[in-house]
């Protein structure tokens, strides 16, 4: 018997050392953005608040946008300060602030979920998190997405705790950044959580009215009426973009029907989400689960899901995972949640070189999360938090 417990103390600490040598060397490898020069994307929102100040409309982009700058007017009033810098100091500065971001959202979600970040569980979902390559991409890109993380993270964390007014007001920022939470006002609407709801309004109603304060209305008005319809109404079938849209007009040759297919199939999803989280939400009382699962079908059926918009998709991830361990489901759920993840996970460098039907991987991955949610909300009459 005490060999016996030798042996497993040996084996335990062993593993903890080999769990702490691979989060050592995926931190370094995540770390090397650190030293890129350049982050493309950064450019159009650095260059877009310059031009709202000169009275020049920044989605008409410019010489020095790396792509055309298609955010909703608050963005550019959030990276002005930005302007005050030279652009590689910016960008820099930028990075870490949006590293930081990615590290707050996990600790946060670690803590809601009494999980110990230097355990080997913790240590294993935060190597996770660093090898996860739409993370790597939002890094690479220079993008907002970690930013927006943080306030959906800061959204759930304190709707959690009951603080309605720090969770409704968090969710209007993210919002403000990014339309894709909008979705999550729903669940508002369901849950009858009035004072958050009123707290997404009123600080909605703030920052709509900041943004005609220091943003031309003209500029304002030219957003919803032509860049948003045409983000809307266009198609993207490049490899990175991993939306629904995209797996249609990439898998169908006939464009008119992948046309035809795609608002039916997009709202069928959306409408069933809908009714499994109404049907369904007394047997999720913190109602995360069916946070989790708007979440996803948001991202799934945006027109344009590139690969670094799945980061968001960290949270519902995390949140999968908690209930399993929770409620002592069974391994086929962390099967089909690795399977998930190691789908969205996972990058091709040559995609051409694959069949069409693979280069979706990331959508399949969305979806195996998505029908993994779904189930165990349907199934689980009492899950516990």
């Amino acid at each position: 018997m005490e060999i016996n417990k030798k042996s497993i103390l040996k084996l335990f600490l062993i593993g903890k050392f080999f769990f702490i040598i691979i989060f050592f060397i995926s931190s370094v490898i995540f770390l090397k953005v650190l030293t890129y020069d350049y982050y493309p994307d950064f450019s159009s929102y650095y260059y877009s608040p310059i031009k709202v100040f000169n009275g020049e409309n920044p989605y008409l982009g410019g010489k020095d946008f790396f792509t055309p700058f298609v955010y909703p007017p608050p963005v550019s009033l959030f990276f002005f300060p930005f302007t005050l810098l030279p652009f590689p100091i910016a960008q820099k500065l930028f990075l870490i602030i949006s590293i930081v971001c990615l590290l707050s959202s996990i600790g946060l979600l670690f803590k809601l979920f009494k999980l110990a970040p230097f355990s080997i569980l913790g240590l294993f979902l935060i190597t996770l998190v660093l090898n996860f390559f739409p993370e790597k991409f939002t890094l690479g890109m220079g993008q907002i997405n970690n930013v927006v993380l943080l306030m959906v993270t800061l959204f759930i964390y304190f709707y959690v705790k009951k603080r309605e007014i720090l969770s409704g007001s968090f969710l209007a920022v993210a919002i403000a950044l990014k339309l894709f939470p909008g979705l999550l006002i729903i669940y508002l609407i369901f849950g009858k959580r009035w004072k958050t709801l009123l707290s997404v309004i009123l600080t909605t109603l703030i920052i709509v009215l900041i943004t005609f304060v220091f943003v031309n209305p003209r500029i304002i008005s030219f957003f919803y009426i032509t860049v948003l319809p045409s983000l809307i109404e266009s198609w993207k079938a490049d490899y990175y973009n991993q939306s629904l849209s995209a797996f249609l007009i990439r898998g169908w040759s006939s464009l008119e029907l992948a046309s035809i297919l795609r608002p039916i199939i997009g709202t069928v999803l959306i409408l069933i989400s809908f009714i499994i989280v109404w049907k369904f939400k007394k047997n999720d009382k913190p109602g995360l689960l069916s946070i989790s699962l708007l979440i996803t079908s948001s991202i799934i059926v945006n027109t344009f899901s590139w690969q670094h918009h799945f980061v968001w998709l960290i949270i519902p991830l995390f949140i999968t995972f908690y209930y399993i361990k929770n409620n002592h489901l069974g391994k086929q759920y962390y099967l089909f949640l690795g399977l998930s993840y190691l789908l969205m996970a996972v990058n091709m460098k040559t995609p051409s070189s694959f069949p069409t039907l693979l280069q979706s991987h990331v959508l399949y991955g969305a979806l195996l999360l998505y029908i993994l949610d779904a189930y165990i909300l349907i199934k689980n009459k009492e899950i516990v938090f």
